[in-house]
């Protein structure tokens, strides 16, 4: 992950510098610079298609504007080819850790209870679930004092019952875990589970304020992007909903934890 994010860093720089090599170009006058040797000084030409003109020596305005130019284009062209670079880097990277691993390997093979053992796969799943991991940025920042039985801040009742029930039912979870999608973008699902059955995470979002345009259309969004990040909806990711008086059909997601999750 912390790879992933110095890359998109770096794709972020890359891009502000080639917008201010940009609005530079719009200021500078078109055509190049030849220079020519005469007598022992130097003198400058600007050259538009066919036509060329006098500059003069180096002190004349237009030849430090052209030399601007050539820098200006010159810094695109270099971020161009680091974008690209940094892309298909980025595109082609896949991290080498056990979740990973597990989850993309053939069914039959992702948990191996030959080789490692079923104490040693919940000691792994246990040690999983108590590490630290990287959180969405600002988690505790004004969230409403909600507490789950494991002593974690979640940010409504809903959020607290859901929690509740996983931890019930032995289902390890991590909550509001940054993830980075195939397109660079970083989100936060409500909960990341670890699904033993499966070796491999699902995630479950919930989704708690349709009545808000803003919020239906961040959920829209969301949406959009795990599908087009290969995370698909009732096979990788999974959603409960509130009614209009924010409460929770706990007996259906009781099912979908039992069917999905375990």
């Amino acid at each position: 992950m912390d790879f992933l994010k110095v890359i998109a860093a770096e794709i972020a720089r890359n891009q502000s510098a080639m917008e201010e090599y940009g609005k530079l170009l719009v200021e500078l006058p078109e055509g190049r610079l030849a220079m020519v040797k005469s007598k022992g000084r130097t003198y400058y030409l600007r050259i538009t298609g066919k036509e060329k003109h006098y500059l003069g020596g180096e002190n004349n305005n237009e030849v430090q504007q052209l030399k601007r130019k050539r820098f200006a284009e010159t810094g695109i062209e270099l971020a161009k080819r680091n974008i690209a670079l940094l892309e298909a880097l980025r595109d082609g990277y896949e991290r080498v850790d056990r979740e990973y691993i597990m989850s993309i390997l053939p069914k039959t093979y992702r948990i191996c209870p030959s080789i490692r053992g079923p104490e040693a796969e919940t000691v792994w799943v246990d040690l999983w679930e108590q590490a630290d991991y990287a959180k969405k940025e600002n988690c505790e920042y004004d969230m409403p004092e909600h507490i789950t039985v494991k002593g974690e801040k979640v940010r409504s009742k809903s959020e607290v019952n859901i929690a509740n029930m996983l931890h019930e039912k032995g289902i390890p979870y991590r909550y509001e875990e940054e993830l980075q999608l195939r397109n660079g973008k970083i989100v936060s699902p409500d909960f990341t589970i670890f699904v033993k059955n499966e070796g491999r995470t699902k995630l479950l979002e919930h989704c708690g304020a349709f009545y808000k345009n803003s919020y239906v259309e961040q959920y829209a969004w969301k949406v959009r992007n795990y599908i087009a990040s290969g995370i698909i909806p009732n096979r990788d990711v999974f959603f409960t909903y509130e009614d209009m008086d924010g409460n929770i059909d706990t007996r259906a997601i009781d099912l979908m934890m039992e069917i999905h999750f375990k």
